[in-house]
């Protein structure tokens, strides 16, 4: 069976159960029957304002868990993509297109493992038009969109708490 990525940790847990023994050697039961017990795909209730444009929260606390620490992995994507529309497009503007897609391609596997799902799509899109040599000119400008939005969400779902100092 194939598991694409991000893993899915449910869809893991029922492949490996699918094709696995059991410790007794005998096959398991259903499959949806294991997989709807499984703690691993549990995700906390979301409050409404965690639905934001961009970045699905749900997907994302289903592969990450911790809420804090999807949100510090989430601000670290900002920090370390959000110029990435700007880096893909003076590599190519340098004849650099194999490194404009691995860039590409490095940045639509981080997205699509933090579940910011429209900087995925547009980055796979992206790296498979340089792949194939066709121009990336138009496809820039959606990916600087989606990246924009995805910072606005991320900032608005993964906010950093401010400490208070007590002085008393």
């Amino acid at each position: 069976a194939h598991l694409p990525k991000p893993v899915d940790p449910p869809l893991l847990f029922s492949t490996l159960v699918r094709w696995l023994p059991s410790p007794t050697g005998a096959m398991p039961g259903p499959v949806a029957d294991v997989a709807s017990t499984s703690p691993v795909g549990v995700a906390p209730p979301l409050p409404p304002h965690w639905d934001v444009p961009g970045l699905d929260v749900s997907a994302g606390l289903r592969t990450w868990r911790q809420p804090e620490v999807y949100g510090r992995f989430l601000r670290k994507f900002v920090a370390d993509y959000q110029d990435s529309a700007q880096h893909i497009a003076q590599a190519l503007h340098d004849g650099q297109g194999p490194a404009a897609a691995a860039m590409a391609h490095k940045l639509k596997g981080a997205a699509a493992n933090l579940a910011v799902i429209d900087v995925a799509l547009c980055a796979g899109t992206i790296e498979q038009r340089i792949k194939s040599g066709a121009n990336v000119t138009a496809s820039l400008r959606p990916l600087q969109d989606a990246l924009l939005i995805a910072r606005e969400s991320i900032q608005l779902y993964a906010t950093v708490p401010e400490t208070v100092n007590d002085t008393t």
